[in-house]
């Protein structure tokens, strides 16, 4: 008897290795829907896609890329992130879960606002980011029909940040 119970042990753990073998098979061969209908399947939920800025206005993060620019002159054809009280810069994030799965977010550059002039920084005040409400999909699984299922959330979409007091007169 304890060798049929080792047997059907062996049975059982031969089942579950093929099974997790088979699933993530199955994962890596999940279609994935194409640009259009992901695109459209956004929109009717209630997604809205913001035109990206133009390239040179998109940086990559690092940690220490926060460079309050006081002092500096900076050109009235600048980007708007630039000229702003609370200077912000766009950096692009990415999920490979979500779509679409790269975006932009605005991450200011101060943590106080700059006078009118950039030469000083305001006391009493502070940058914050305005986020703009949208939503996403986001990847559920695969079904049986191997196509990638998703779902809508709702996504916080930072778009620039803005000056403001913290309690004392400007």
């Amino acid at each position: 008897m304890g060798s049929i119970t080792q047997q059907s042990l062996l049975i059982v753990v031969a089942i579950l290795c093929i099974s997790t073998t088979m699933s993530m098979y199955t994962v890596e061969r999940c279609v994935i829907p194409d640009e259009k209908e992901l695109l459209t399947f956004l929109l009717e939920n209630g997604g809205v896609v913001l035109a990206a800025p133009p390239t040179d206005e998109v940086i990559d993060a690092t940690p220490d890329d926060n460079h309050c620019p006081v002092g500096e002159t900076i050109s009235n054809d600048a980007p708007l992130g630039e000229r702003a009280l609370c200077p912000w810069k766009m950096v692009s994030t990415y999920d490979a879960t979500r779509y679409p799965s790269t975006l932009l977010k605005a991450v200011p550059k101060c943590e106080s606002c700059l006078s009118a002039d950039g030469l000083t920084v305001l006391p009493n005040t502070r940058c914050e980011v305005v986020y703009y409400p949208t939503k996403v999909l986001r990847q559920k699984g695969c079904e049986q029909d191997g196509v990638m299922q998703y779902g809508v959330e709702p996504f916080q979409m930072a778009v620039a940040t803005q000056c403001i007091s913290t309690g004392s007169s400007l």
